[in-house]
């Protein structure tokens, strides 16, 4: 079979990611890829892969299935869906709530029906949880959604250095880390109380995004000589190996890249209690808090550090049996054969 990918480049970040991930095991199963990108960023990938614009036509002879990962990409097969073979595309968010926390409810409430028309004719559109599913549902009636799951592939080999540089910043206090991104959606601010009641932690990040506002929210509690945000980096679970547990206290997430990081790391994790985690991953896998509500978030910390090898050892079993690469993949080629 061979698939093409249409991303918005090829920087290895988010939904790239999934797509990168699920070519390497396309190709380990005997397939072909190629992918399709818009933008030439700094730090992208090298791959076999193509430049192209919106309004650029592609000869899809050959093609069994094309595969689309974000706005512009389910754009672009609008665009040009009638000379296309199969067409797929990936939801990789809850978009009203990723639209209303980065750009407000206006622009939410004007582009939702618009990738909404763009995903009109795709063949199928893929959610990532049962959640997920049913909430484009709610207002997609129309489409054809399935659910599979994303996956991660990382290398498991430690970085010595990369710890050793977290383990510096602790100076023997317990690390409460995450990566991502840092936007509003990802309820950081939550953990400010948190660390002021518990002078023995920090709190250390992993990743890019605004931090001005994060930083004096830390100072009215108090707490800011105990948070570390170093910055993006590049494979960041490296640096998340150090951390005694794993936090992500988001308020909306689709399926966090970080999350099967963590788990594979053999990272305790504590999630709040959004649908999607309690999905993912059971009370036996993971802990869960109340969202803003710092004694939740606290017995879940704590919870997570007592517990941890039993929580480490039920999650990776979890992910092997549901979410490993080869899994996922074979998940999205029996979808590209029914549709054909």
């Amino acid at each position: 079979m061979k698939i093409a990918q249409i991303v918005p480049s090829l920087k290895p970040t988010g939904p790239v990611n999934v797509a990168l991930d699920l070519a390497k095991t396309f190709r380990q199963l005997g397939h072909q890829v190629h992918f399709f990108y818009f933008d030439e960023l700094p730090g992208a990938v090298q791959e076999e892969a193509s430049k192209i614009t919106l309004s650029q036509p592609v000869n899809w002879d050959g093609y069994d299935v094309v595969h689309s990962h974000g706005l512009r990409p389910d754009q672009y097969i609008r665009r040009h869906y009638r000379s296309m073979p199969i067409t797929v595309s990936t939801l990789h968010n809850y978009v009203r709530q990723e639209l209303t926390f980065s750009y407000g409810k206006m622009v939410a409430a004007f582009f939702t029906p618009v990738w909404s028309w763009f995903c009109a004719k795709h063949d199928a559109n893929v959610a990532l949880s049962h959640h997920m599913k049913l909430y484009y549902f709610k207002f997609w009636r129309n489409q054809n959604l399935v659910h599979i799951p994303n996956t991660r592939i990382i290398d498991l080999k430690p970085n010595q250095e990369r710890v050793a540089e977290v383990g510096k910043i602790a100076a023997g206090r317990k690390i409460l880390g995450s990566v991502s991104h840092l936007t509003k959606r990802k309820g950081t601010k939550q953990i400010f109380p948190f660390l002021e009641q518990n002078k023995d932690w920090v709190y250390v990040h992993i990743g890019g995004g605004n931090t001005q506002e994060l930083i004096k929210k830390a100072a009215y509690f108090g707490v800011e000589d105990r948070c570390f945000f170093m910055g993006a980096k590049e494979r960041g679970w490296e640096y998340a190996a150090a951390f005694d547990v794993f936090i992500l206290p988001s308020y909306s997430e689709g399926f966090p890249l970080s999350l099967m990081e963590a788990v594979q790391i053999g990272v305790p994790v504590v999630c709040s209690g959004l649908p999607v985690f309690n999905e993912i991953f059971s009370p036996k896998e993971i802990c869960l808090f109340e969202l803003e509500n710092t004694k939740s978030l606290q017995q879940a910390v704590f919870k997570a550090l007592t517990d941890k090898d039993e929580l480490v050892r039920n999650a990776k079993s979890r992910f092997e049996s549901e979410y490993h690469p080869t899994i996922v993949a074979k998940q999205y080629l029996e979808l590209y054969n029914y549709l054909g």
